[in-house]
Order: C-alpha cells, then sequence, then structure tokens
C-alpha cells in the first residue's frame, strides 16, 4: 500500500514540475506577443 502512495506523490511531483514548466513557457509567450504588438 504504501509503495502505491509513493509511486502516485512521485507522479504528482513530477506533474507539478511539469504545471510549473508551462506557465513559465505561457509567460514567456506572452512577453514575446506583447512585443511583436509594439512592432
Amino acid at each position: 500500500m504504501t509503495e502505491v502512495l509513493l509511486r502516485i506523490e512521485a507522479h504528482l511531483r513530477d506533474l507539478s514540475v511539469r504545471a510549473k514548466s508551462i506557465d513559465k513557457l505561457e509567460r514567456r509567450l506572452q512577453g514575446i506577443e506583447t512585443a511583436l504588438k509594439h512592432i
């Protein structure tokens, strides 16, 4: 049982790391978009 919980915990940690990198990418894209609008 604990092995299953540990595996789930590892998956959740992995997902949160991916979510953070997606957030960074979205912010970067928004920055590029606003920069292009000002050209």
